[in-house]
Order: structure tokens, then C-alpha cells, then sequence
């Protein structure tokens, strides 16, 4: 036999070919035998440059071609007139780019002839026992994304590692650096060009699976090329590998190389190393995997392109005594087609005996009282039951949050009252009449180790309006006072159902590897992230069942969830063991001296404050944030009924009435009325229907559509000098009041807080303000004249609980002038509600209307009307301005834009701005009484 030495294009070095006919059929075993040397020789690293990845971890993904790669090398070999080693086979299967390692080819040949699956060489690097041990070192791993996709039908691994990064949630393609230039090459995801998939399903797992079956060629590679040079050139690149992004001579040209050295270098694509990474947290029994990658962009980074994590897990029978716990952990293969509801009961013991007060005081707990009256539902005798006096206190209960939906579904009724009070008494109505959500709600109480649940609709007698009012004005004590609330974020109505809590309701996906016979890997489920735009958090009525829970069972994409202040569980695992980011969640946060608790003496929310320098400045107080951060959440909620607008918010404005120490009034409170009263439209609003409800205009409960404030700042310096603001959580309203308010109460016409002013300074009705506080509005000429209000008899018997009093400077000498765009003076959010302001051809300030209008102001119908000094014209990313007149602190006025009605001086609000107090000076303006409704 002679043999002669041909280069094969697969390999770098030449190739030995037998040219003897004879022996053009080798056996396999000689070909094994050929093998076997390899492996005592020294392993070259990875390929793609491994040396220069970052050695921390370990990740995976699954390849969807049913071949057996050996049987296909063998059978190539076997072809051939002049037959190839097994090594040259496996190199033209795999295609030219493709160089495998010495353990590689041993691995094929190991699996080819135990016909069984197994950890390859590089996966048996990893300390198994180690991840059930409660040592605190970690241990780094790494390999190639090609390597792994290599192995993906022999290594167990390696196939759980490539079918976590096919789901969705770990997708690499799903990268912002691989996502983004997905659309270059649409073939890279389906021979068949007549049916390219849209940007949007162009995921890892459609692109496996064509290049996998296309020879790993080099041109179908999503994770960036790079240019290197042939080895007998040097110099201007010195032989080295450039990751230049997206391969192509017009990067090359920008400036990287010069035009020479490109002829000069002889440049060559190169694939970019795409790496996993794994670090193993022995005592959680974790495997954080990475997959470090650069994608096709210009001069790409190295970056984490996909994270995720594996568990470990013990099985029944095996020694469990080294098995990892640190507080609450767990680690658990769910069922596909049932969540397991016994979890709850684990979470809810954990909270009750390691959180203590943080999750189950509040600070409104100090003025929340049990309910007076509470009927329950019996989850185990099946009938409803009925609490009152100091029982209320001990009985500890789950309460249901829901979306009722469109339909009229089974209600409680008097006529049903007696019979639901009976044991068993609800069995008649379980299967045909009580709707789904509310039936699965009472399986998961049950589950959870408690007996009581509280639900609206079975719980409140619904054909009695007395005892409808009193249970909504007691929603916060309910929800305040029950253990746990169930959140039911799944379901659009109340008969959908919770997924997962019947059998084969749910199907979620969730893979596992066996490692040993008494151990495997399990991938986690991915986190929901759909909780904030959820039809359940759209709807008003849930806002303050979400805010005043203690903790909350959240059903939610076919998965439960726990959420307390103190911890994030899943069913699989504890929160904090999860990859990647979870959800944020608000909680209602007021601190117990918002309420008086443990407070110093004279405190009233903390709204004054006295500087160094002598001056009184009014600051947003933590009560105040509270009340901003919930309005503008309430406001773009969803709510069938107007008339309910303040009613699905009462239970909160109940406990915001002992934060500020008043009665709210419409929604705003009356110690902060100068203040809450300048509230902006953050969307063209519309009033709501008057034959509806009749809600004042100077209150948000009167419109509809979503409302903010002004975010507090303090100064800072920008580019040229030019002032720019930083956000500042509770810094100067930057505003003075100046008019007196009076409400009706009784039958009397009283000053609210008793001295008529929107803000809680400890003054009398007589009392001047501040020094340095203009006192009175342009025009006005004493505070006794504000105080002068000026009523006919028949004016006050007009008068209603509705409308506000006061006396200040109007004028109707403004004109709209254009609409402020983007990027001007002010920023606004919705350009087209804003306005110039105008007066005699002289820029005066800026307005925000409310509704569709007007279009322009007609004198003797509209007006604008003074409510308080103000430091900036606005607050926007850009700039800030004190107007002209730059030497006054508060050179501007907040004013209202009002609408007469035909019987004056009745008014009613269309929108809110600002002016300059000289120019103001300068119009024509009169001081006039207005009641505002």
C-alpha cells in the first residue's frame, strides 16, 4: 500500500489518503485505533479563541437536526474511492471552518459504540458533587457555543444547555447586538426564500436549524466576524485577530486600516469566539450560565447576549444530608399542566415567622382598624360565614383581587343569603352559577393552609346599597387587614379561570437533565414579567387592592408568584436565585409618623420648612409623594362607571385623610390644596358626564384621562452656564401661597384649615405670611379685601359642598398664541395641550388646557385667575427659566384658566399655566370672587 500526502480543505495541515484499492474500506476499529493517540496529546484550546474569553460559567442550547453525526463521518468514509480518517470525516460533516479537538472525535467514537447518551469530555470537567455540597467556592467552566452545538445529540449537557437557550426568555437573538441585524440575511433562516420569516421570528432555534444543516458554513455566523491575516504577512497587523463587528471592506476603510494595508494584509474572515460561561453557587445548588458573544455590529463588544441558570436537584432515595440550604430554598421540576398550590403555604410560613412586622405592619396600620362586620367564605365547610366585634381582629383571611369582566355573573342576593349561610350551603351553586375565577380562588385558600376567603361578590349582599357603601368605604381595612390577597392577573373576567390551578389548565416548559442516576439539572421558568400591563392592573377598582395588601399570591402567565416587602418567590425557585431582571413592584409606602405615629410634637406632614437663612419653604412631603405617585397611577386606569371614580379609591383617601390631617376633598387634600390643586393633564382629558356623577372641574376625579404634578428638583448647572434641574424626591414645590379658600360646611361658609390657606402653616385667619411671601395678589389691596367675599343671599343659597371660594386678581387681557412643540421652553408631555401665552404682542407665559379647547379666549368668558406665586416657568430635560426677570425668586404667578358661567361669579376650570408676575402687572386686572364648581 502506498499513501501519498493531499491536502484536504477542511484541515490546515495535509491529509494521508491510501491510494491502494485494497484498503479503501477501513474498518472502524482501525480508525478507532488511529484515534486513540489523540486523546494523551496535548488538548489545544477551544476553538474561537478561548484563552481571550472570560472563564466564568457554563450555558447551553439544544440543535434540532435528528442525525447521528459519527454514523454520517463513518458513512462518508466509506464512500470515498480514496477513504478518509474518521477525524476527516467528522472535519467535512461539520464543514471547512470547523476544526475538532482530539477529545472530540474520542467522544464521537465512545457514543457511536455505547449507543448511549452521555457527558462528554468537557462537561466531565464540571465537580458534580460539588453543586450539592455546602461549600462556598465557586467553580468556573467554560466552552464554545459550536462545541456545545457539536455534542448535542450525545451529551446530555450539551443538549439541556442548547434547549434552554431555544426558549424564548434566554434567546440570544433576542439581543439588542444580534437582534438589531437580524434582517441582513434572511436566508440564514430558511432555505426556502419564499417564506423568509418576519425580524420578529427570526429566533436562535429556527437559526440552528438551518445552519446546522447547511455545514456550519461561515457566512450564516449571527455572532459577528472579525479579520485576520495569513500567516506569512506582518506588520501594519501583525497577524492578529480584529473583532471590526460585521465583516465588510467599508469598515475596514474607517479608518481601522488604511486602504494599503488592506491589499498588504491579505485580510481573511474570521468567525468571533461565542462562549458559555458557568459559575457554580454550591450552597444555592446554582449554575449561572452566560453566553458571552459581539453580534454584527460596527466594532461589537464582548457582552452577555443570553443568561440563565440551572439547578440542581437531588432526588428521592439520595443522600441528602449535604443537599444545600441557606433561609427558604428550593428547588422543584414543575408540572406542566398544574402548578403546585402547597408551595403557597411554604411562603406564607416563611414570611409569618422570619419577616416579622416589616411585612406585617404597615405604617396605616397604626390607624387601621379590623372591620367592623366581615362575612367570609368557609372554604372548608362550603358556606359563608359571618365575623363582627373583636372577632373581626383574630380571624385571619385570604381576600380575591379580579377583573369582574362585561357579564352578570352569580352574585350574592338576600334571596340566596339564608341557604350560603347553611354548612355545605354553597355546594347547589359551585358548579353551574359561581363563576370559575372565584371557584379556583377558593381551591388555592384551601391549599394554602387557610380557611377563610374574602370575595366582593359573595361576600357583600349586593341588592343592598347600605351595605355596598359601607363595604367600599371599608375596602382599606378589608385588603389592609387580610393575610394574604390573591391576585388573579390571568384572567380577563371572573369565569376565565386561574390557569394552572385545575388540571392540564396551563402549559409551560421546562427542561431537565439527568446527571447521575440520583441527580439532575433543571431549567427555570421564566420570570412573568406581564403583571403591570395585565387588564388586572388596567382596572381602577384593583389599584388600592394591589396597594394596601400585605402580600400577594399572584397568578399570572400560567405560573404562580408570592410577593411581600421582603422577598420575590417562584415555583421553582426563590426569587433571588432567578436569572435575569424581575418585575419592579410599588407598595404603598407610609411611614408611621405620616400618621402621627411616634411623631414629634406640631408635626403635620412635613410640608414647611425653615432654612438656615431665615426663609420658609414649602417641600413635598412623603405623605405628598405618596398621594402624586397614586394619583397618577389611579388617573390612567380604566373604570365602567364614573360615579365610582372616588369610590374605588376610597379605602386609600380614607388613610391619606390621617396623613394630612383633613378631609380629602374630591381627592385633594385640604391642608395641600395650593398645592394638589396644580395638577397638569398628561393627556387631552374629557370631562365626565355630569348626569353621571357630578364632580367638581377643579378636582381630576372630574375628568377623564391620565394627570400628573411637577416633579420636585433641585439646580444645576448645564451646558453654557444654562440652569438644567435634577430630580429631587422631596425638594421645594417651589411655590407660595397667596389666595384664602373657603368651603361650605354645614351651612356656613368657612375657611378651610381654618385660616383659609392651602398649606399647613400654623397660622391664624388674620395672620400675615411669610415676610418674604408677597401677601396678597397684584391689584388686591389687603388681606381684609381677600377676606371680603363679596355673596349675595341668593348667591349663597346657591352654594354646594362641590364648589371652592376665593377672592383674587383675574384679567382677560391673554391671548393664545402657538402651540408649544417639543424640545421649546418647556417640554411638555403632550405638546398640542400647550400654549404661549400672549398680551399686547408680548410673550407672557404658557397655558395647559384640560379638554379640546378653547381655541381662543373670548373676554367676558374666559379669564385667567391668580392662585400663587411661582419660582420657573416650567421643567422640562433641556432648560429651566425664571422668566424674565431673573433678579425676583418668584417672578411668576400659577394661574387657572376659568370659564364663566351664565350666572357669574360661578366658574369652572379649563387649564392651568403660568405668567409673569410684571407683565400681569402691566394687563388690566381686576380683584373678583369666584366660586369655583
Amino acid at each position: 500500500m502506498s499513501c501519498t500526502s493531499t491536502p484536504h480543505a477542511g484541515w490546515d495541515s495535509p491529509s494521508t489518503a491510501c491510494s491502494d484499492p485494497e484498503d479503501s474500506y477501513l474498518d472502524v476499529q482501525s480508525q478507532l485505533d488511529e484515534l486513540r493517540p489523540l486523546a494523551h496529546s496535548p488538548q489545544p484550546a477551544d476553538e474561537e479563541g478561548v484563552e481571550d474569553a472570560p472563564k466564568q460559567g457554563l450555558n447551553a442550547a439544544k440543535s434540532l437536526p435528528n442525525r447521528n453525526d459519527l454514523e454520517d463521518a463513518v458513512a462518508e468514509s466509506k464512500a470515498q474511492t480514496h477513504p478518509l480518517t474518521l477525524q476527516q470525516s467528522l472535519g467535512q460533516s461539520f464543514g471547512q471552518s470547523f476544526t475538532p479537538i482530539a477529545n472530540d472525535a474520542t467522544d464521537f467514537s465512545n457514543h457511536y459504540f455505547s449507543n448511549t447518551d452521555y457527558l462528554c469530555s468537557k462537561c466531565q470537567e464540571v465537580s458534580w458533587k460539588l453543586c450539592t455540597s455546602n461549600q462556598t467556592t465557586d467553580r468556573a467552566w467554560h466552552t464554545t457555543l459550536k462545541r456545545v452545538i457539536l455534542h448535542r445529540h450525545q451529551c446530555r449537557l450539551c443538549t439541556l444547555l442548547l434547549e434552554s437557550l431555544c426558549q424564548p426568555h434566554n434567546d440570544p437573538f433576542q439581543h439588542p447586538q444580534i437582534r438589531d441585524h437580524l434582517g441582513e440575511r434572511k436566508k440564514d433562516f430558511t432555505d426556502d426564500r419564499r417564506n423568509w420569516p418576519a425580524i420578529g421570528e427570526r429566533d436562535f432555534k429556527t437559526w440552528l436549524d438551518v445552519w446546522s444543516k447547511k455545514s456550519f458554513r461561515l457566512n450564516g455566523w449571527p455572532f459577528g466576524y472579525g479579520a485576520t491575516t495569513r500567516q506569512d504577512i506582518h506588520g501594519s497587523f501583525d497577524g492578529a485577530t480584529r473583532a471590526l463587528g460585521r465583516y465588510s471592506r467599508n469598515v475596514i476603510h474607517s479608518g481601522i486600516l488604511g486602504p494599503g494595508a488592506i491589499a498588504a494584509a491579505k485580510l481573511v474572515p474570521k468567525r468571533l469566539p461565542c462562549q458559555f460561561t458557568v459559575d457554580i453557587d454550591a450552597p444555592k445548588g446554582l449554575l449561572d450560565i452566560k453566553l458571552w458573544g459581539y453580534g454584527r455590529g460596527h466594532q461589537a463588544e464582548n457582552s452577555i447576549i443570553s443568561h440563565f441558570r440551572l439547578s440542581t436537584e437531588v432526588l428521592p432515595g439520595a443522600d441528602t444530608a449535604a443537599s444545600p440550604r441557606n433561609g427558604l430554598r428550593y428547588r422543584k421540576a414543575s408540572d406542566k399542566g398544574q402548578i403546585a398550590l402547597a408551595t403557597s403555604s411554604m411562603w406564607l410560613d416563611d414570611c409569618l415567622h422570619n419577616h416579622g412586622h416589616q411585612c406585617s405592619e404597615q405604617g396605616w396600620q397604626f390607624v387601621l382598624r379590623p372591620p367592623d362586620f366581615i362575612r367570609l367564605i368557609d372554604v372548608e365547610d362550603r358556606c359563608l360565614v359571618e365575623f363582627s366585634g373583636p372577632s373581626t381582629a383574630a380571624v385571619q383571611y385570604v381576600a380575591l383581587s379580579y377583573v369582574w369582566g362585561p357579564k352578570d355573573y352569580f352574585r350574592l342576593k338576600r334571596e340566596y343569603m339564608k341557604a350560603m349561610l347553611q354548612k355545605a350551603g354553597l355546594d347547589q351553586f359551585l358548579e353551574h352559577d359561581i363563576p370559575q375565577t372565584l371557584k379556583d380562588a377558593m381551591t388555592a385558600t384551601r391549599s394554602s393552609g387557610l380557611r377563610f376567603l374574602w370575595i366582593d361578590s359573595l361576600c357583600i349582599q349586593q341588592d343592598d346599597e347600605h351595605e355596598k357603601n359601607a363595604h367600599m368605604a371599608a375596602m382599606d381595612r378589608i385588603f389592609g387587614n387580610a393575610l394574604v390577597t390573591i391576585i388573579a392577573a390571568d384572567s380577563a373576567d371572573a369565569d376565565k379561570g386561574l390557569r394552572g390551578v385545575q388540571k392540564d389548565t396551563r402549559t409551560v416548559e421546562q427542561q431537565i437533565g439527568h446527571l447521575a442516576q440520583d441527580q439532575r439539572l433543571i431549567g427555570h421558568l421564566p420570570i412573568p414579567h406581564g403583571l403591570e400591563k395585565s387588564i388586572w392592573n388596567s382596572r381602577a377598582w384593583t389599584l388600592q387592592e394591589r396597594l394596601l395588601s400585605r402580600r400577594l399570591l399572584i397568578f399570572i402567565d400560567g405560573q404562580m408568584m408570592w410577593r411581600c416587602r421582603q422577598a420575590v418567590h417562584f415555583e421553582d425557585v426563590v426569587g433571588t436565585d432567578k436569572a435575569g431582571e424581575i418585575e419592579p413592584f410599588d407598595w404603598l409606602s407610609i411611614k408611621p409618623q405620616y400618621v402621627g405615629h411616634n411623631a414629634r410634637r406640631g408635626y403635620i406632614d412635613g410640608s414647611i420648612s425653615k432654612l438656615r437663612d431665615g426663609r420658609t419653604v414649602l417641600v413635598r412631603s412623603g405623605a405628598f409623594t405618596e398621594y402624586v405617585k397614586i394619583v397618577e397611577q389611579y388617573t390612567h386606569r380604566q373604570i365602567t362607571y364614573s360615579a365610582d371614580i372616588l369610590k374605588a379609591l376610597a379605602g386609600i383617601l380614607g388613610i391619606l385623610e390621617q396623613c394630612f390631617h383633613c378631609r380629602m376633598n374630591y381627592g385633594l387634600p385640604h391642608t395641600l390644596l395650593d398645592v394638589a390643586i396644580l395638577w397638569r393633564p398628561r393627556e387631552r382629558l374629557r370631562r365626565r358626564p355630569l348626569n353621571e356623577i357630578n364632580v367638581p372641574s377643579w378636582s381630576w376625579a372630574g375628568w377623564v384621562g391620565r394627570i400628573g404634578y411637577d416633579e420636585t428638583f433641585s439646580e444645576g448647572e448645564g451646558e453654557n452656564g444654562i440652569m438644567k434641574p435634577i430630580p429631587e424626591q422631596f425638594g421645594e414645590e417651589r411655590i407660595r401661597s397667596l389666595v384664602r379658600w373657603y368651603s361650605l360646611d354645614g351651612d356656613v361658609l368657612q375657611p378651610i384649615n381654618r385660616n383659609g390657606l392651602g398649606i399647613p402653616l400654623p397660622l391664624g385667619l388674620d395672620d400675615p405670611l411669610p415676610v418674604e411671601w408677597d401677601q396678597v395678589p397684584a391689584g388686591a389691596e389687603s388681606l381684609k379685601s381677600l377676606q371680603h367675599l363679596d355673596l349675595s343671599n341668593d348667591m349663597m343659597q346657591l352654594l354646594n359642598s362641590r364648589e371652592l371660594v376665593f377672592k383674587t386678581s383675574c384679567s382677560s387681557s391673554f391671548q393664545l398664541g402657538s402651540s408649544i412643540s417639543y424640545g421649546e421652553t418647556v417640554k411638555a408631555e403632550c405638546p398640542s395641550l400647550q400654549y404661549k401665552l400672549k398680551t399686547g404682542g408680548e410673550n407672557a407665559g404658557i397655558i395647559t388646557l384640560d379638554g379640546d379647547g378653547p381655541s381662543e379666549l373670548v373676554e367676558g368668558k374666559h379669564a385667567l385667575v391668580v392662585l400663587s406665586e411661582a419660582e420657573y416657568l416650567g421643567y422640562g430635560e433641556e432648560i429651566l427659566r425664571r422668566y424674565d426677570n431673573k433678579n425676583a425668586d418668584f417672578p411668576l404667578y400659577n394661574v387657572m384658566l376659568i370659564e364663566w358661567a351664565e350666572r357669574k361669579p360661578i366658574a369652572s376650570r379649563l387649564g392651568l399655566g403660568r405668567v409673569s408676575e410684571p407683565v400681569w402687572r402691566k394687563s388690566h386686572t381686576t380683584v373678583e370672587t369666584i366660586i369655583l364648581t
